[in-house]
């Protein structure tokens, strides 16, 4: 298995991305395809590296979530995991530094009641305030 595991990584290195330079995710895949042990055939079934990229800002925010959790459910566990974590102790101080990951880590959905509200607010906005003008050429002027 360990030879089916190194011609699968030297395929996607050397005929894949053969003219592209692959991301670090694709660099630890290949990793762990051409060091494999069988302990690690879990991690390579599920590997970050085999998600499109509209969903990994998801994956990372389910996986914060779990970690949180584990975080007050047993702190030694946690430790273990978060040690083992590039930027594992500072991962905090460096999303300060990406303001678009500092978004997402900031980021509280809007409960749908308050959705309602706004609406409702808005509606009563223009039917009072805004006056528009009648004719086609002011047709987006408003007072």
């Amino acid at each position: 298995m360990k030879n089916d595991m190194m011609a699968c990584a030297d395929i996607i290195e050397h005929c894949i991305y053969i003219s592209l330079k692959p991301n670090l995710e694709l660099v630890d895949l290949l990793f762990l395809l051409r060091n494999f042990k069988r302990r690690y055939y879990p991690l390579i079934r599920c590997h970050i590296c085999h998600y499109p990229e509209v969903t990994l800002s998801a994956i990372y925010s389910r996986m914060y979530d779990y970690l949180s959790t584990l975080m007050i459910e047993d702190k030694a566990k946690y430790d273990v995991v978060v040690l083992q974590l590039p930027y594992g102790s500072d991962w905090v101080s460096r999303i300060v530094n990406n303001i678009h990951l500092l978004i997402v880590l900031w980021f509280k959905p809007v409960p749908p009641n308050t959705v309602k509200k706004l609406e409702t607010k808005t509606r009563l906005f223009l039917s009072t305030s805004a006056h528009y003008k009648e004719t086609v050429e002011a047709l987006l002027d408003f007072r």
